[in-house]
């Protein structure tokens, strides 16, 4: 089974294709693109109550490529809206980054389309608009759970979460 949160449910749909091993893909708030599909374009796919952009800081590593992140200052608005303010700021500070090429570039496979799927939907998620999770989940054929929730709703809402790769175990 794959777990994937916000982009890495692209990841987890290109990485499960053609591997019988995985019997089980759960997107949590995450982006589920279908083959030759990229996530900039998918994510304007026109939905009721879309999302402004993100509010983003790209810094440079090189010649042609560049890292995103979510400006600390709105990180806990569009990020993480129910989580305590400390440990927002603290996972504001600590965020990951994105390579930019990741909006761009074209996802291999997208194993939603065989493997059995789970989708959570964070119905305030202000990172990825919800109707856009309930649209890919519904594309994806998805077992559909929605919790009230912002983008980081494994850290506000860990037990949801945790029933929802629990089902897709079972």
């Amino acid at each position: 089974m794959l777990v994937g949160h916000s982009y890495g449910g692209a990841v987890i749909g290109a990485a499960a294709a053609g591997d019988p091993a995985v019997k089980a893909l759960v997107y949590i708030a995450a982006f589920a693109p279908d083959t030759g599909e990229t996530l900039g374009p998918l994510n304007a796919t026109p939905v009721k109550d879309p999302l402004p952009a993100l509010p983003l800081q790209q810094v440079s590593t090189g010649p042609d490529s560049a890292d995103l992140y979510v400006d600390p200052a709105a990180f806990r608005s569009v990020i993480a809206g129910d989580v305590h303010r400390t440990t927002a700021a603290d996972m504001a500070t600590t965020q990951e980054p994105l390579d930019a090429a990741a909006f761009s570039e074209p996802v291999a496979a997208a194993a939603w389309h065989t493997v059995p799927t789970y989708y959570l939907v964070a119905r305030h998620d202000h990172a990825i608009a919800p109707n856009l999770e309930r649209y890919m989940a519904a594309r994806a054929k998805a077992h559909t759970t929605e919790v009230d929730s912002s983008h980081a709703v494994m850290v506000s809402h860990p037990a949801q979460v945790i029933s929802v790769i629990e089902a897709a175990a079972r």
